[in-house]
C-alpha cells in the first residue's frame, strides 16, 4: 500500500494538533507539521521550525 502524506501548516493550533493525533492513530500516513515552534506533542509526526 501507498504511504500518504500530510502537510499541515500552522501545526501547533488546537485542530492541527486533533488532525496529527488523529492521522498518528492511521498507518498509512506520513505527517510533516510546519510551526513557528517546535511542538511538544507526542505523535509521529515530524515537526519543522519556520518562520512565515
Amino acid at each position: 500500500m501507498m504511504q500518504k502524506k500530510a502537510l499541515l501548516v500552522g501545526a501547533s493550533g488546537g485542530i492541527s494538533q486533533n488532525l496529527i493525533q488523529y492521522l498518528s492513530s492511521l498507518d498509512d500516513w506520513d505527517i510533516v507539521g510546519l510551526a513557528r515552534k517546535d511542538s511538544q506533542l507526542a505523535s509521529r509526526a515530524q515537526f519543522i521550525a519556520v518562520d512565515f
